[in-house]
């Protein structure tokens, strides 16, 4: 009965958890990045060996989730990437109208 159990704290952990860091950092981020939570999971596994590596432990779990999610966060992201460039080139591109006087 005890490993049953441990068996579904692990399946819920999967489940809820898996893909977390594309999720938040997909939302928290005004312009986020393609692939961003994927790139932040490359980064944890930076701390393997140091005094963080539950960082490391939780970016190599959660990396094939996050590929997946940022996957299908894609054409969000590129449209947010995309709108926020051209919102860019557009204010460079505009006059200043301190200047023009």
């Amino acid at each position: 009965m005890k490993q049953l159990s441990i068996k579904a704290s692990i399946l819920v952990l999967l489940l809820t958890c898996g893909g977390c860091m594309s999720i938040v950092q997909t939302i928290e981020h005004e312009r986020p990045e393609v692939y961003i939570g994927t790139k932040t999971d490359f980064e944890a596994l930076g701390y393997f060996g140091t005094s963080e590596s539950a960082w490391a432990i939780l970016g190599l779990f959660d990396l094939p989730f996050s590929l997946v999610m940022d996957t299908i966060f894609l054409p969000y992201t590129i449209s947010k990437t995309t709108s926020n460039n051209e919102n860019q080139s557009n204010q460079k591109n505009a006059p200043d109208l301190k200047t023009v006087r």
